[in-house]
């Protein structure tokens, strides 16, 4: 049996309609029945959800059904939601703008492509969790380590999300086709059979793309992150990444059939922390376990380096009592195991408090799970650590971690040139929660001299920016205004969560909220192709017990909202930042500039 749910936010006088278009789309699908199912979650027929479900039954089990669809309604980041959760965690309303005229909505997509002949009880099948903005463009989206891209797109005559292109195809018309043999093949298990990886050569998969699609058109890939086309790549124009990522697509759709594993596909403007970092334990312990089937590798020897990483990860754990699932216990000393990891791996602290973190979630979920910021106050509150933690992981370099312990040079012209190999993708910095300081230039930055000419931008339609220009060459910063972080807390306390969740539907259309697991808010205000979004975080101590912690919550929740409240009136952004020092919980100042060698020494070895 395989399921696809299609949801999408209608109203009492477009759902007919909508129902309409729907049902014709998917008529050519082979499929034994449909039928549509809305669930509502909030106090209106616009606060509504339509999920049309489709089912086919195997012939060994006409009457018995894999899930029971009644009980399941939404996929919220790689988890099949309850419905009651649904009602729990959404603020009624929030998926509606009636200011534009009309809601964009969350538009999402669950995916289960496969079932066993001999085992169709056990699988619970692969999914995708897909959002898109509803206005004719074609956005691409991706798992976590960038190798699975996954397409989607609007129906030419209608707002409705009609197929993802695992099962579909750009036609010669540019309408969406339904590929029927690509579709039997997949489910068969026999597409593997004649789809050749185009990536075999490509060292750098680019984590994610944007593609723009017109009518009348072609598709064209608008924005990659990733770097230079030709720096890693034998793929040289637009075409042949085109053209690439077809390919790389298809075969990514046999390969997910493999595997009872769940495969978390999000929404990303660039390099991103939560989804990255999640290899150091999850994605890689998952994926290249022995338990577990393989990615397919974007480079010939990518398994069997991966599984060595696995292997080196997995031995470091017995001597750590810590490294365990701890979410039943009353307290957990993250910091003294982050400190243990740190020292027996060679690697710094904040990426030891990230590996622990993303260790404690598969632990306890036991399936592949991103959780943006997890990893303490410790982990990305230094300024550049981001970047410096993603690059590790992106680029795959996980055993260069040894050698990028000893920093000792200055920001040499080879970082700046892999920022300009960047071109224009945006880097994150995380920044500190000192928002009542007034200079708009940290004096730290101004006495070290920085090879950096520092420029803030802002306006009222978009969030705080910063332009780094070297050489002429502008490198756009998303200024991420932090008002603390606490690792896991919408685990623990979603009444909390939901009040963040309520805060940010608030707020002005241009600012996202990427929390944790909840990047359901980021789906579902798509307003821009280059959405600029506000990450709200709060700061607690982990170290202790639960009861503490959620008083401590709730009075930092109160002062959050008077510090966030500003930032929607404000038309400057500038004088609310200071990002000159990061201090640890070891007591222990990181400033700008050393964290800058550190990187710098990165991007030596990466140069080289």
């Amino acid at each position: 049996m395989s399921h696809i749910f299609f949801s999408t936010d209608i109203s009492a006088q477009n759902v007919e309609q909508t129902t309409r278009d729907i049902q014709q789309t998917i008529q050519n699908f082979p499929f034994d029945n449909a039928f549509l199912h809305k669930t509502s979650i909030g106090p209106t027929e616009q606060d509504s959800i339509l999920a049309l479900h489709l089912y086919k039954t195997h012939p060994k089990h006409e009457n018995e059904h894999i899930h029971e669809l009644d009980d399941w309604s939404l996929v919220l980041d790689g988890r099949l939601t309850n419905k009651s959760d649904i009602v729990e965690e959404l603020p009624s309303g929030f998926l509606n703008d009636k200011a534009e005229g009309g809601s964009d909505g969350m538009v999402i997509l669950l995916a289960l492509l496969h079932w066993d002949k001999d085992a169709i009880r056990k699988l619970e099948g692969e999914f995708a969790c897909i959002a898109c903005h509803r206005s004719g463009r074609v956005l691409a989206f991706r798992d976590h380590i960038g190798t699975r891209p996954l397409f989607c797109m609007s129906n030419a005559h209608s707002n409705t999300l009609v197929i993802s292109s695992d099962l579909t195809y750009f036609a010669s018309n540019h309408q969406l086709t339904v590929d029927k043999q690509l579709l039997e093949a997949t489910l068969c298990g026999t597409a593997g059979v004649i789809f050749k990886s185009p990536w075999n050569e490509v060292e750098s998969i680019p984590p994610a793309h944007i593609l723009e699609w017109e009518i009348g058109k072609e598709p064209k890939l608008s924005q990659y992150w990733s770097l230079e086309k030709h720096h890693f790549s034998h793929l040289k124009t637009d075409t042949d990444w085109l053209n690439a990522i077809a390919q790389q697509h298809e075969l990514a759709v046999h390969e997910s059939t493999l595997s009872t594993t769940p495969i978390t596909f999000q929404l990303s403007e660039g390099l991103d922390s939560g989804s990255i970092i999640s290899l150091g334990a999850s994605q890689v312990e998952q994926a290249f376990s022995v338990s577990h089937r393989s990615i397919p590798p974007a480079h010939p020897d990518a398994l069997k380096y991966w599984q060595k990483t696995y292997q080196e990860l997995d031995d470091i754990r017995a001597p750590f009592p810590h490294i365990q699932p701890l979410w039943n216990e009353e307290s957990i000393d993250f910091t003294k195991a982050s400190e243990q990891i740190s020292t027996q791996l060679k690697v710094p602290f904040a990426i030891a408090t990230e590996f622990l973190g993303h260790h404690l979630l598969a632990s306890k979920n036991g399936s592949r799970v991103m959780l943006s910021g997890w990893g303490g106050d410790q982990a990305l509150s230094y300024p550049g650590y981001a970047l410096f933690s993603e690059l590790i992981l992106q680029l795959k370099f996980v055993k260069l971690w040894r050698h990028a312990t000893k920093p000792n040079d200055t920001l040499p012209k080879k970082f700046l040139s892999y920022l300009r190999a960047l071109k224009t993708g945006t880097i994150y910095f995380l920044f500190s929660k000192n928002i009542g300081n007034k200079k708009p230039y940290p004096s730290l930055i101004k006495n070290q001299k920085l090879p950096y000419r520092f420029k803030a931008e802002t306006s009222v339609s978009e969030h705080i920016r910063l332009n780094i220009n070297t050489d002429g060459v502008d490198y756009r910063i998303v200024m991420e205004q932090i008002t603390g972080m606490q690792t896991g807390i919408e685990t623990r306390f979603p009444l909390l969560n939901r009040k963040l969740l309520e805060l940010v539907a608030s707020c002005p259309s241009h600012l996202f909220y990427d929390h944790g697991l909840n990047r359901l808010v980021m789906r579902s205000i798509l307003k821009d192709k280059y959405p600029n979004y506000l990450r709200v975080r709060l700061k607690g101590d982990v170290n202790i017990p639960f009861h503490e912690h959620k008083k401590q919550m709730d009075k930092l929740y109160e002062e959050n909202l008077k510090r966030i409240e500003p930032l929607k009136k404000q038309k400057e952004f500038t004088d609310i930042i200071d990002f000159s020092r990061m201090p640890n919980k070891l007591g222990e100042n990181r400033s700008w500039l050393k964290i800058s060698k550190e990187l710098a020494h990165w991007a030596r070895i990466f140069d080289r």
